[in-house]
C-alpha cells in the first residue's frame, strides 16, 4: 500500500512500501488535519444531540492522539497469560524498561505529506465524522450517513463530491461534532525474492512439516527451543487483517476460526495473495507432515478482511476490521500495513482494542526510511522492522528507535499461499520479503506467550528478550525478537 501502505505492511498514507511492490497513496492538495477538543469517542454518549447539516459532506479535519516507560510490572493476569485491560499501562502500552516511550502522533498536515508522499488518494464524498455524544444526522439529498461504529463514536458519511471542505467547515461549528477527516485508500506493498535454503536445525521440539528447514526465520528466533517449552494454545485467537485467508488451504483451513469481511470484495477468500502468506508465518498448522510450521503453534486464527482483491483499503474499513476482532476473541491483532499520515478514526480503533486487552503488532513499513508510520508507531502497538539472515536491518526496512520497538526476520520468508493465481505467484507456498512478515513473527510470539500464565505482561518479555543484533537502539528500540529466550523466561 502506498501512502497508508499496507505492509502487507502498510496501511494507508503515503506509506512505506512492503512485500514486493510498494502502491502509495495520493495525499489531497488542501487537506488539513482539524481537531476539536472534548470527549474522546470511546466515552458515555450525551442524548438529544441532532446535527442539521444541509451541505455535501466529505473533507478532512483530522486529530492527532496523545502520548511511557517503566519497569516490568507485577501483574496478576488472567488463564492465557496475556495482557489483561488493568494490566496495561497508559493507552494500553505494556512497560518500556528504561527506553523513553513512544511519543504521540505528530499532527502532521495532510497537505504536507503530498511532498514527500505524492500517491495518497482520499476517498471521493465520504467523511469520517467523530461525535462527542449520540448526536445524530439529519439525512438530506447531500448528506447521507453510510454506517456508524457506537464503539469509537464514529459515524461515516456520504457527501457530494467537490464538497468536501465546505462540509468539513459547517460540520466543525456543531458543537456535537468532535472531529471530521477524510477516509483514505490503503494500498499494500511487497518485495518478492528468490527463496532462500536455511540447513541448520535447532534441538528441542522440531516439527515434522516438510518445509521446515527451509523457514530460516523460525530457526533464527529459536522458534524449535521455544516450542519445548510451550507449544500454545487454540484457546489464543490471532486476527490476520489482511486481504483474506485461502479458506481450504492444507495447511491453514482448520485454523481459521472465523471469517469476517469488511472488504468491497465479495468473498472471504484470499484472492490478492498476501493475508494467506502471513497468515502462514504467523500460525500455520504445525507438525502435521504437511507443508509448513507457523510460529504461534497451536494458536488459531481470525480471518477478518480488510484489504480487497487488488490490495487496497481504508481507514474506515481498517477501523472496522480493529474493532470487530476487539470484540471478538482475538487475543493478538496483525496488522501488515502502514503509512506516514495519522488517522483520528485509526487512532480511536487502536485505542478502544487496547482497552479490550488486545495486543497489537504491525509491519514498520518498506520505505528503507526514518519516516515515522501508522499504526505502528502508535504507544499501544509493536512496531516491526525487518532483518535479514544475516541479523542486519533489511534494506527495505522503514527504521527509527524513536518509533520502532523491534526486528523480526523478514526477507525471503517462506510460508503459505492461496491454492490459486495470485499476483505474487506464491500458488500454495512461496517466498516473500517485507516488514508485514517480521509483523507475522511478533504476532506468533504473542500468541505463544499468551498461552501460558505469567507476572510480567507478554508485550514486556516480546521486546525485552531480544537479541542486541546491530541497529539495537538506533534502527530499532530494542533488538530483533528471540523467542526461545521469551518462552524460557516463565
Amino acid at each position: 500500500m502506498g501512502s497508508w501502505r499496507r505492509l502487507l505492511g502498510f496501511l494507508v498514507v503515503p506509506a512505506i512500501g512492503a512485500c514486493g511492490h510498494t502502491p502509495q497513496l495520493a495525499v489531497p492538495d488542501q487537506l488539513t488535519t482539524v481537531a476539536r477538543s472534548g470527549r474522546l469517542p470511546g466515552s458515555t454518549p450525551q442524548t438529544g444531540q441532532t446535527l442539521d447539516v444541509t451541505l455535501p459532506l466529505s473533507a478532512s479535519a483530522a486529530a492527532p492522539a496523545p502520548g511511557g516507560p517503566g519497569a516490568a510490572p507485577t501483574a496478576d493476569l488472567t488463564s492465557g497469560g496475556d495482557l489483561a485491560p488493568d494490566d496495561l499501562g497508559p493507552d494500553g502500552l505494556g512497560p518500556s524498561e528504561d527506553a523513553p516511550p513512544k511519543s504521540e502522533p505528530v499532527d502532521r498536515p495532510m497537505f504536507a505529506a503530498a511532498e514527500s508522499f505524492p500517491t495518497a488518494q482520499p476517498v471521493s464524498g465520504r467523511l469520517l465524522v467523530g461525535l462527542k455524544g449520540s448526536a445524530s444526522f439529519k439525512v438530506t439529498a447531500t448528506l447521507r450517513p453510510l454506517a456508524t461504529m457506537s464503539d469509537i463514536g464514529l459515524s461515516i458519511v456520504a457527501v457530494t463530491a467537490g464538497q468536501e471542505a465546505a462540509a468539513t467547515a459547517k460540520l466543525l461549528a456543531d458543537p456535537a461534532v468532535e472531529y471530521v477527516e477524510r477516509d483514505y485508500r490503503v494500498r499494500d506493498t511487497s518485495l518478492r525474492q528468490a527463496g532462500n535454503a536455511y540447513s541448520a536445525l535447532a534441538k528441542e521440539r522440531v516439527p515434522n512439516d516438510p518445509a521446515f528447514s527451509r523457514q530460516w526465520g523460525l530457526l533464527k528466533i529459536g522458534a524449535p527451543k521455544a516450542w519445548g517449552v510451550t507449544t500454545g494454545s487454540p484457546a489464543v485467537i490471532i486476527a490476520i487483517l489482511d486481504s483474506g485467508i485461502d479458506q481450504d488451504h492444507e495447511d491453514l483451513a482448520t485454523k481459521v476460526v472465523g471469517n469476517k469481511n469488511f472488504s468491497d470484495s465479495d468473498t472471504v477468500d484470499d484472492i490478492y495473495g498476501h493475508g494467506t502468506h502471513v497468515a502462514g508465518i504467523a500460525a500455520a498448522i504445525t507438525n502435521n507432515r504437511i507443508g509448513v510450521a507457523g510460529t504461534g503453534y497451536n494458536s488459531r486464527l481470525l480471518n477478518v478482511k480488510v484489504m480487497s482483491d487488488d490490495g487496497y483499503s481504508e481507514v474506515s474499513i481498517i477501523a472496522q476490521g480493529i474493532v470487530y476482532a476487539a470484540n471478538h476473541g482475538a487475543r493478538v491483532l496483525n496488522m501488515s500495513f502502514a503509512g506516514p499520515i495519522t488517522s483520528k478514526t485509526l487512532r480511536n480503533a487502536v485505542k478502544y482494542a487496547a482497552r479490550k486487552g488486545a495486543i497489537m503488532v504491525a509491519s514498520a513499513g518498506n520505505d528503507g526510511t526514518a519516516t515515522v508510520n501508522y499504526p505502528a508507531a502508535y504507544p499501544e502497538v509493536i512496531a516491526v522492522g525487518a532483518t535479514d539472515g544475516g541479523d542486519q536491518k533489511a534494506p527495505y526496512s522503514s527504521f527509527g528507535a524513536s518509533w520502532v520497538d523491534v526486528a523480526a526476520p523478514g526477507s525471503e520468508i517462506y510460508s503459505t499461499g492461496p491454492d490459486h493465481p495470485n499476483v505474487f505467484g506464491i500458488e500454495n507456498y512461496g517466498t516473500l520479503s517485507c516488514t508485514s512478515m517480521a509483523a507475522a513473527f511478533v504476532s506468533g510470539e504473542a500468541a505463544l506467550l499468551c498461552a501460558r500464565r505469567v507476572i510480567t505482561p507478554v508485550r514486556w518479555r516480546i521486546e525485552h528478550y531480544t537479541d542486541a543484533v546491530k541497529g539495537k537502539g538506533k534502527s530499532f528500540r530494542y533488538g530483533r525478537i528471540n523467542l526461545a529466550r521469551a518462552a524460557a523466561s516463565f
